[in-house]
C-alpha cells in the first residue's frame, strides 16, 4: 500500500450532480466575501466575448445540444477515482499522486480570508500562476501514468477534476492546433458554499485550463502558449453555469 502505483477504477463518469446538490442544499449560502475585481475577468457581468449560444440576457445557457445535467433526484454512489491510504502515514494517493482530503467549508473559508487579506485581483494572480504549474504537472504525471496524449490528457484532466468535487466540467470545445478550448462549469463548489454574490468566485480554477494546454502542446512540441479567462460564473445573476476560455498569448507574450 505504500509503494506508489498507477490504478483505475471502471467508469470515469463524475458522482452523481444530485447527490452534491442535497448536500449543498444544507449548506450556508450567500456567505460574505470580499469585494474587488477577479483575475482576468472584465466588470461586465457576462461579456460578449464569450462563447455564442443560447443565452438569457447577457448570461450564456448550455448549448441545445448539451443539456443541463441537473435534477431533483437524490442517488448516491461511491467515488469512482481510484483511492488508497497509506496504512502506516494515512497519506491519501490517486494515480501515485498525493492527496488531501477536507470539509469544502474549511477549504473556502481559507479561501475568503485570504481573499479578504489580499484583495480579490491580487490574490487571483497568484492563485492563477500556481494553478498553471499544478495543471502542468498533474497532465504530465497523468500522461505518463495512463500513456494518454493530446485530447485525450485533457479530458482526463476534466473528469478528474469532475470527481473531486470542483464541480463538474465540460469540454463544449478545444483545438489544441489553435491554442483555444471553452470549458462549461456547473454545480461549483464555491457557489454552493458562497451563493449568488453577483461576481465570479472561481477565479482559482482560471490558471488550470491554460496550464493543461500548454503541457499538451509542449508534450507535442509545439512552442504556442495559452492564456485563461473566467467569462461567466453561476455566482452572476441570471446566470445558470461558468464558462472559461483558453486563448494564445499575444505575442508580446511569447517574449
Amino acid at each position: 500500500m505504500g509503494e506508489e502505483h498507477c490504478s483505475e477504477r471502471a467508469g470515469h463518469g463524475w458522482p452523481a450532480p444530485a447527490l452534491q446538490a442535497a448536500q449543498d442544499a444544507r449548506a450556508p449560502q450567500d456567505v460574505g466575501s470580499a469585494q474587488g475585481r477577479v483575475y482576468s475577468a472584465s466588470s461586465q457581468a457576462c461579456p460578449g466575448s464569450a462563447p455564442s449560444g443560447t443565452a438569457n440576457g447577457n448570461c450564456l445557457k448550455p448549448h441545445n445540444n448539451q443539456q443541463d445535467s441537473r435534477n431533483t433526484t437524490v442517488t448516491k454512489m461511491a467515488p469512482e477515482l481510484p483511492i488508497d491510504v497509506d496504512v502506516e502515514t494515512g497519506v491519501w494517493t490517486t494515480d501515485a499522486l498525493p492527496m488531501l482530503y477536507v470539509p469544502r467549508h474549511f477549504f473556502i473559508n481559507n479561501h475568503v480570508a485570504v481573499e479578504e487579506a489580499l484583495g480579490a485581483e491580487a490574490y487571483a494572480g497568484i492563485l492563477y500562476d500556481a494553478g498553471y504549474k499544478s495543471a502542468w504537472h498533474w497532465c504530465e504525471k497523468e500522461a505518463e501514468c495512463h500513456g494518454l496524449e493530446g485530447e485525450a490528457v485533457f479530458e482526463h484532466y476534466m473528469t478528474r477534476l469532475s470527481q473531486r468535487g470542483w464541480g463538474r466540467f465540460i469540454t463544449e470545445h478545444i483545438d489544441l492546433e489553435a491554442g483555444t478550448c471553452r470549458v462549461r462549469l456547473e454545480h461549483s463548489a464555491f457557489v454552493y458554499q458562497l451563493g449568488k454574490v453577483g461576481r465570479r468566485v472561481e477565479y482559482m480554477f482560471t490558471g488550470w485550463f491554460a496550464g493543461a494546454m500548454d503541457q499538451i502542446l509542449a508534450a507535442r512540441g509545439r512552442q504556442l502558449r495559452t492564456l485563461a479567462e473566467q467569462t461567466q460564473s453561476a455566482a452572476e445573476a441570471g446566470c445558470d453555469v461558468g464558462y472559461f476560455v483558453t486563448v494564445p498569448r499575444d505575442t508580446r507574450d511569447q517574449g
